[in-house]
């Protein structure tokens, strides 16, 4: 019970801490949102902010309308320093949020593109007068993290809407999906629109996956099945490392996997959520067990496995689109329950095995290589309920909607 009490104070006084560091930047925010309000606005200027990770929809969003609408003008908006690089080779046009350029195209552009709010444009809120469209980064599984009850998180509600938070337009995937943005966002969210989310599309186009994956091990192992390993953001840790990942937890033999991985002509690839990103930086590639950055585009990781593992992640909701077997690690599931909890029956949701052993993981692999369909018809069923469109026009339904809107 003293254990529980404790999960629950750290996490009270975090959340207030921040909340706190977020009104105060909610009035700055409010005072530029109604100076910006003053700027005639281009409707053929678009800006994406690339929010914590530039792989999003709005990436996906942004090389359809490159494609489709060439009059218009897509710029992108970098909040993170080391994502510009990266962003510069997925865009024609990127800047740094601080820079003179960043800002004079905030100003003037009609429509603004994230999946992660207004904070995907870093610290200045500039679109007063525009149209700002939020199209979500993931289709939601665990609990919000807003305790709405808290006087000091609808104080905060209050202020982002004069700043200007709350968007136009928000994207969702069904009925299932609008209820939690209405649940979590409510006020925050002007109009919500089933359209599918962007990077949805990527799934039903070709791949080259042999290219693709010989670009990421660099070297000439065969292969012909693919596990992917992909566990889940966490917002504390108060569990370590060591007790929530797969690869390192005491059971874990590396060997044993290697040699299963021989035997069955596979390989397994592992990236861990981007909020560990330093985490990474001292991981080394295995014969067959590869540890990919954080940066790495996870549909494509996705797209190019034959089966994935995961915990609790909301991929495995990306995954369901290719209708291939799951594998669930819960290690922790009930700390889990205690410090996030879930927006439904998780035992119920996740179409697949759930495993908490090394012995269990390889049995449950080896399962579904002899046999991909096994558990098909769960998949399946769980898909119609996160899913009102199973194909790749996404990006043109969410174009159609903030066209009708300009």
């Amino acid at each position: 019970m003293s254990h529980d009490l404790n999960d629950k104070y750290r996490n009270y006084k975090k959340m207030t801490n921040r909340l706190i560091k977020e009104i105060l930047k909610n009035i700055l925010s409010l005072l530029l949102f109604n100076v910006s309000r003053l700027f005639p606005r281009d409707k053929n200027l678009w800006v994406f902010g690339t929010g914590k990770n530039p792989n999003e929809s709005q990436r996906y969003l942004y090389e359809y309308i490159k494609r489709k609408h060439p009059e218009i003008r897509c710029v992108w908006i970098v909040k993170k320093k080391e994502h510009l690089e990266y962003t510069k080779k997925i865009a024609d046009e990127a800047y740094y949020h601080r820079t003179v350029k960043a800002i004079k195209y905030m100003l003037r552009a009609r429509v603004f593109l994230t999946s992660y709010g207004t904070d995907g444009f870093g610290v200045f809120h500039l679109h007063g007068g525009a149209i700002m469209v939020r199209l979500f980064h993931y289709i939601p599984i665990k609990a919000p993290n807003r305790n709405l009850k808290m006087k000091l998180y609808k104080f905060r509600n209050f202020l982002e809407i004069l700043s200007g938070e709350r968007a136009d337009i928000a994207v969702a995937s069904s009925e299932y999906d609008k209820r939690f943005i209405e649940c979590q966002y409510g006020d925050l969210v002007k109009e919500i629109v089933i359209t599918g989310k962007p990077k949805s599309d990527i799934f039903f186009e070709k791949i080259d996956r042999d290219k693709l994956i010989k670009k990421w091990i660099g070297s000439d192992i065969t292969f012909s099945k693919v596990i992917c390993y992909l566990p889940s953001h966490r917002i504390n840790k108060e569990k370590s490392d060591i007790e929530i990942n797969m690869h390192l937890r005491d059971d874990w033999n590396e060997d044993e996997m290697e040699k299963f991985l021989e035997e069955n002509n596979a390989i397994l690839i592992i990236k861990k959520h981007p909020s560990y990103h330093k985490e990474n930086e001292s991981l080394k590639k295995g014969k067959r067990i590869i540890h990919l950055p954080t940066i790495t585009n996870t549909q494509d990781i996705l797209r190019a496995s034959d089966i994935l593992i995961t915990d609790y992640s909301t991929v495995f909701v990306d995954y369901l689109l290719l209708d291939r077997p799951i594998i669930f690690t819960p290690f922790d599931l009930d700390h889990f329950k205690r410090v996030r909890g879930f927006f439904f029956d998780y035992e119920r949701m996740a179409p697949g095995p759930k495993v908490t052993t090394f012995k269990s993981i390889i049995k449950e692999i080896d399962t579904y290589i002899k046999n991909p369909e096994k558990d098909g018809e769960l998949r399946r069923s769980i898909r119609r309920i996160f899913y009102k469109y199973i194909d790749n026009k996404s990006c043109e339904r969410v174009t159609a909607e903030i066209l009708k809107r300009l």
